[in-house]
């Protein structure tokens, strides 16, 4: 909060995070820290930190619509001590900010208030405002716990960068706290790991795992074979491109973005001997990925064969001339009937920010794009779904990753000539593209557990259902 707020007790605060299309940073000729005297005057001398463009970069605004300094100033200052920009990270970040300013406004006190008497500081404050949040039910624990630490991470780097004058901070923010955490080696040794943390943490241990569901980059369920069948019939009625995203959601198990990503010219290349396309993704091939992991992901070739026959149509190639990237192999495959990708590729994002200046399309207001076609779609989906099955799950456009992670599991357990769980562990870990087996173990525990459920079913209704006494109609 800057010094001269005019936020009063129980007003509620009207600041904002507001983003920039096209960030860049510029830095003044002198090396002095923030402080409340510090000011940025138009005659200053400013020079570019890079050339680098940032897109949608989080800016917030304090009540009146003034930028709050030491806020943007630490993002800033994060983005100098960091390899790579994630737009969607920078976002949670700023929203944590966003937050605590809103907090300070309403209590009408500084974010440098720090008395002697530990309950009355402003972090401590807000700590007691989030238990409250989250006692209510308005918070759930997770994001509590993400809350204080982004507060936390935020105090430690203004005052280890020296970000703020050491002279405005008199009394600590928090306490600094080690915790000794158990792991396990690779060689089932048990050793503990020391995290450095503060006493603004909060407590409280994370929920069990729900033994319905995977945990595989989020929560995910398997579609059972009955319900692939059913979503595969609905699917007959749908538009094409949805047809065949699904198609290699399915049978490839990759990612929403990675799927939405890949374009014409990744299809001209050579099928493998059994007639599949093996299609490296991730950093350097301009197919999206989480993280930029590399790995290959392997398309049937009848669905390659499909999804040529659907370039050349009328509708598709229709779509592509109000696109970005025109009628050309440069383009996605999968577009909206407005001309927009599913998914923003980040080469786009960098081709309409860094490009050429004279281009008719550089620095053009664009709709950026995150899936949100495709997952409206799905809830159309399910609807339409629900009324001839009214018992059909709904489902998220993830859980078809978890779908051909089971049917993977499956099919290689029931081959005849079965090869060592071992090895079919490794093979769905590589298809699936998991950092580590525990992931994959998962699968393979997700089966034995539903086979036990079937079982425990099946005794169920043979032998205690026989013993339970109905009621009888006179």
């Amino acid at each position: 909060m800057d010094r001269n707020s005019s936020a009063r007790p129980g007003k509620s605060s009207e600041a904002q995070v507001t983003k920039i299309e096209r960030f860049q940073v510029l830095t003044p000729n002198y090396g002095t820290p923030y402080s409340a005297a510090t000011s940025i005057s138009s005659d200053l001398n400013l020079e570019l930190t890079n050339n680098e463009i940032l897109y949608n970069f989080p800016v917030l605004l304090d009540s009146e619509g003034q930028p709050w300094d030491i806020a943007n100033l630490y993002l800033i200052h994060k983005y100098h001590h960091t390899l790579n920009y994630n737009h969607r990270t920078y976002a949670s970040i700023a929203d944590h900010l966003l937050d605590y300013r809103r907090f300070l406004d309403s209590e009408n006190i500084d974010y440098l208030h720090f008395p002697k008497l530990k309950q009355l500081k402003a972090t401590y404050r807000f700590k007691k405002h989030i238990e409250g949040e989250i006692d209510s039910g308005r918070m759930t624990l997770d994001t509590g716990k993400k809350r204080m630490s982004g507060i936390h991470r935020f105090y430690k780097n203004i005052i280890k960068f020296k970000l703020i004058d050491s002279e405005l901070i008199v009394e600590a923010p928090y306490e600094e706290v080690i915790r000794y955490i158990e792991t396990t080696t690779d060689f089932g040794l048990k050793t503990f790991i020391t995290v450095s943390s503060s006493d603004l943490a909060l407590q409280g241990s994370k929920p069990l795992p729900d033994p319905d569901f995977i945990y595989d980059d989020g929560k995910t369920k398997p579609l059972t074979m009955h319900e692939q069948m059913v979503l595969l019939k609905a699917l007959k009625k749908c538009d094409r491109a949805y047809q065949l995203l699904f198609y290699l959601a399915i049978f490839t198990g990759a990612r929403l973005q990675t799927l939405s990503t890949i374009r014409i010219c990744d299809l001209n290349r050579q099928l493998d001997y059994e007639g599949n396309l093996r299609l490296p993704v991730g950093a350097g091939t301009g197919i999206d990925t989480k993280k930029k992991a590399r790995m290959t992901i392997i398309i049937p070739g009848w669905l390659v064969d499909d999804l040529k026959i659907y370039i050349r149509c009328s509708i598709a190639q229709g779509r592509r001339e109000s696109s970005y990237y025109g009628d050309t192999e440069s383009n996605y495959i999968f577009l909206t009937s407005k001309g927009t990708p599913f998914y923003t590729s980040k080469q786009e994002m960098k081709e309409r920010l860094t490009g050429d200046p004279n281009s008719s399309n550089f620095g053009q207001p664009y709709s950026h794009t995150e899936g949100e076609a495709v997952r409206q779609f799905l809830q159309t989906l399910i609807r339409d779904i629900q009324k001839a099955s009214p018992g059909f799950e709904r489902f998220k456009f993830h859980d078809l990753r978890a779908t051909f992670g089971m049917n993977l599991l499956e099919d290689e357990l029931d081959r005849p000539d079965r090869k060592p769980i071992t090895a079919i562990l490794e093979l769905v870990q590589q298809r699936m593209g998991h950092r580590n087996k525990e992931i994959t173990l998962q699968y393979l525990n997700y089966r034995s557990r539903i086979e036990w459920k079937n079982h425990v079913q099946d005794q169920f209704e043979s032998k205690l259902f026989s013993h339970v006494v109905r009621g009888r109609s006179e």
